[in-house]
């Protein structure tokens, strides 16, 4: 989970070819780099594989928009996963001590 969140390597080139793939659809606006896709498939993924990593992209964005727009509260059982909070001006995330 942490070399996820801090976008170390992964050390599984299945796993980093995805890891590559969505952070590709993700930071093109849904253009991934064709390195991205030539990967993905070179890592024995299908293109119904690619479908589903654009699905996933999908579900996790409308899954955080909807609990940023409801302040939806992190289970317990997920709270040791959770991102960093964000730094904002009122959060004491980034203050130096």
């Amino acid at each position: 989970m942490v070399a996820l969140q801090t976008r170390a390597d992964l050390n599984d080139d299945r796993l980093e070819a995805l890891r590559t793939l969505l952070l590709s659809i993700l930071e093109s606006k849904g253009h991934p780099e064709p390195e991205a896709i030539a990967t993905f498939r070179a890592a024995g993924y299908t293109d119904i594989q690619i479908g589903e990593a654009v699905l996933l992209v999908t579900w996790k964005t409308l899954s955080n928009y909807t609990n940023h727009l409801f302040d939806t509260p992190i289970d317990d059982a997920f709270a040791p996963n959770a991102a960093p909070e964000p730094c904002t001006a009122e959060s004491s995330a980034c203050r130096v001590a």
